[in-house]
């Protein structure tokens, strides 16, 4: 049995499966299949975590569509990405900050129409200026 070991700056994702069919039932082809843009990490290179990213073996994660290098390793088909390629890490969340004074930080899923009001730490309000008609 091999094992594979990234260098550097570089991860092994396994990429999460694209539906094959819609929500109605219609099979989608081959050449119309969306690309993959979430996945597993199952490996890290030594240089992975140099910027104190904290990213870990089993980590889901989401990635820039055309990024990385599709390899197949023992009949798997797993994609080879630089950390740099990683926009984000999933996290399964439960229902709100542990401390009452922390900040909540990131988007979550939820349907609650409160949620569209609130404000991450991070977010302002952009003014949007119109050019002029001429």
């Amino acid at each position: 049995m091999k094992r594979i070991r990234p260098l550097h700056e570089r991860l092994i994702i396994k990429e999460n499966p694209v539906a094959d069919k819609t929500e109605g039932g219609i099979f989608i082809p081959e050449g119309s299949k969306e690309i993959p843009t979430q996945g597993i990490i199952r490996a890290l290179g030594n240089n992975a975590n140099s910027e104190g990213e904290n990213l870990k073996v089993g980590d889901e994660v989401m990635y820039m569509k055309y990024s990385g290098l599709p390899v197949k390793i023992q009949g798997e088909d797993l994609r080879m990405l630089l950390k740099n390629d990683i926009l984000c890490v999933i996290e399964d969340v439960d229902e709100g900050p542990t401390d009452p004074g922390e900040p909540e930080r990131g988007i979550s899923d939820s349907n609650d129409s409160n949620d569209s009001k609130k404000k991450t730490p991070q977010s302002k309000d952009v003014p949007v200026h119109k050019q002029p008609q001429g």
